[in-house]
């Protein structure tokens, strides 16, 4: 007779990279060992990762720790009713834990907290989420684990639950919201300046105010294909036609959107017609494309619209490229503005309604 095979068992802990989400995958497994037996925990943020993790793995319990989690994994979860955690925490913390605690650089760092910021928007709005706040559910690490115990229906006595919460503190895993406003005030006014502008729109939108504009810093881009020079100088677009900017390489929530690109321009490089291209993941999907013609202008702002379906392979960039071979000139990115437009239905005038009726 052969042995049987218990099913997997998967929890899934979702959060912006900041302490609150670690203390939460490690609350979950420890939950896990107690109530069913071991178990790992991994990471990964779709389908295809979720399913390599699993086969890698020897054990038949798991936590996934998903940090950007994929639309397509949602639908998922979704469909089958699956219940998760979600840890919200102010975006400035998960920057500071990534760059303290893992030393990713600014330009790093604020590209993997706006997209994890971008990837959870939809995920907060499910019956199936548990969402969990550090300024509320962290200051109260007992009641919160006991929350996330019921959550999963993890049969595990308050003593032990008790035991798990101490043990977390005594290796400095804690739940507790992150006293960063130090830190974030002594950071160097350029770094500060990138993230503060990229992840704003998210605060207002955590904070229930709704997403607010997002700013793409030129820090955050990059000259040509080459990502070893960032596009915070002047480019010399002398040569060949041929990509000029691109970046940042960012997750953006679904939805429609118009982006502000402001540009300047050299007197010789304000002759020259450019072709400015939003681009959807590794593949660079268009997603669309416009002309502008300086002509002569050595401040040029231009209105792109394009939308992100839920679909859309992510992450999303900007391509901007010279229509023509260029003897001399210079051009410099200054920022690139991005609001999200309302998915609400424009409203008809009531007389104008009537008329149609008649």
């Amino acid at each position: 007779m052969s042995d049987r095979v218990e099913p997997a068992v998967i929890f899934f802990s979702m959060g912006l990279p900041s302490p609150l989400v670690e203390w939460c995958d490690a609350v979950i497994a420890r939950l896990v060992e107690f109530s069913l037996g071991p178990v790992d925990i991994v990471s990964a943020n779709t389908l295809e990762e979720l399913g390599l993790a699993l086969i890698k793995s020897s054990t038949s319990h798991f936590v996934v720790a998903s940090r950007m989690p994929s639309d397509g994994l949602r639908n998922v979860l979704t469909e089958h009713n699956t219940r998760y955690v979600v840890a919200l925490d102010d975006p400035r913390a998960a920057f500071q834990n990534l760059v303290t605690k893992y030393g990713l650089d600014t330009i790093a760092a604020t590209r993997a907290v706006a997209g994890s910021c971008a990837s959870l928007l939809n995920y907060t709005m499910t019956e199936d989420a548990l969402v969990l706040r550090a300024e509320r559910e962290g200051r109260d690490p007992l009641g919160t684990a006991q929350t996330i115990a019921r959550h999963f229906a993890l049969d595990v006595a308050p003593a032990d639950i008790a035991q798990i919460v101490v043990g977390l503190a005594d290796i400095s895993l804690t739940s507790a919201p992150s006293d960063i406003d130090t830190w974030w005030s002594d950071l160097e006014e350029p770094k500060r300046v990138i993230a503060v502008s990229a992840l704003d729109g998210y605060v207002e939108h955590f904070a229930g105010r709704g997403l607010g504009k997002l700013i793409w810093s030129r820090d955050l881009f990059f000259v040509g294909d080459d990502p070893r020079q960032p596009a915070d100088r002047p480019i010399d677009i002398t040569g060949r036609i041929r990509n000029l900017v691109f970046g940042p390489y960012i997750i953006l929530p679904p939805g429609s959107w118009v982006a502000t690109v402001v540009l300047g321009f050299s007197r010789e490089a304000a002759e020259v017609s450019y072709a400015i291209e939003f681009i959807a993941g590794p593949r660079c999907v268009s997603l669309c494309r416009t002309t502008i013609q300086p002509q002569g202008d050595r401040v040029f702002e231009a209105a792109v619209f394009f939308t992100v379906e839920p679909a859309t392979d992510q992450p999303i960039s900007l391509r901007i490229s010279n229509e023509r071979a260029a003897f001399e000139g210079q051009l410099v990115l200054g920022s690139v503005n991005l609001t999200q437009q309302s998915r609400g239905r424009p409203e008809i005038p009531d007389e104008l309604r009537i008329a149609l009726d008649h």
